[in-house]
């Protein structure tokens, strides 16, 4: 029995021996075939060399026209962001102002003297006459005018938005405002973000769908 186990033991190791010749003369060979291409003296021509090149630079022209394209389009969908947030912003302050309002001058948009004006409200928040003005021409964008239309108003101006809650490039605008009496009702037509490089006026294109803006006058609808 003994015996019987031995010679096992001796076919397993003379296996395991030749297995291991086996292997190890394939490695040799590989070496020996990696180690001759390594010192061949034969190099690229000049047509494959040529062609790597065009192939590279094919590439390249690729990655960097894809790299640019999603750089352009976050660039746009970024601004067109910042637009609609300034435009919402816009609404907010002059639904605050509309909202509060505690009285009503012009309201038939026409001064006394007859001239088309905006509009005047007292504010409810500092209980001073204003009106909301928007000369595209400017670029300034939608301002804040305290009095009662005379020319010291101009020394009485600020602008709706500060510098840092809208881009340069932008800037605020509505065709006009108009109140209603029955319903105690503001209403701002086509309220819009514009590039201040377009052409201003009547070609000028909105970077955010313009609104019409309604807000109802709390104050007022109690009288």
């Amino acid at each position: 029995m003994g015996q019987e186990r031995c010679e096992c033991r001796r076919c397993r190791n003379r296996h395991c021996r030749q297995q291991k010749q086996t292997a190890s003369k394939g490695h040799r060979k590989l070496f020996s075939v990696c180690q001759k291409k390594l010192r061949s003296q034969n190099g690229m021509t000049l047509t494959e060399l040529l062609a790597a090149i065009v192939i590279l630079g094919m590439i390249g022209t690729v990655l960097g026209g894809g790299v640019m394209m999603v750089k352009n389009v976050y660039q746009r969908t970024q601004e067109q962001a910042d637009a609609e947030q300034a435009l919402s912003l816009t609404a907010q302050l002059m639904t605050d102002e509309f909202a509060n309002a505690l009285e009503v001058k012009n309201s038939a948009g026409t001064s006394a003297t007859g001239e088309l004006v905006t509009p005047l409200l007292r504010s409810g928040n500092g209980h001073l006459w204003l009106h909301f003005s928007a000369t595209d021409w400017s670029g300034t964008g939608i301002e804040k005018w305290y009095g009662d239309y005379t020319y010291d108003d101009a020394y009485n101006k600020i602008s709706l938005l500060t510098q840092a809650a809208i881009s340069d490039e932008y800037y605020t605008a509505f065709d006009g405002y108009t109140y209603s009496e029955e319903t105690a009702c503001f209403t701002v037509q086509n309220l819009a973000i514009y590039r201040k490089k377009d052409t201003m006026g009547t070609s000028r294109k909105a970077v955010v769908k313009p609104i019409n803006l309604i807000v109802r006058a709390v104050n007022l609808d109690q009288k």
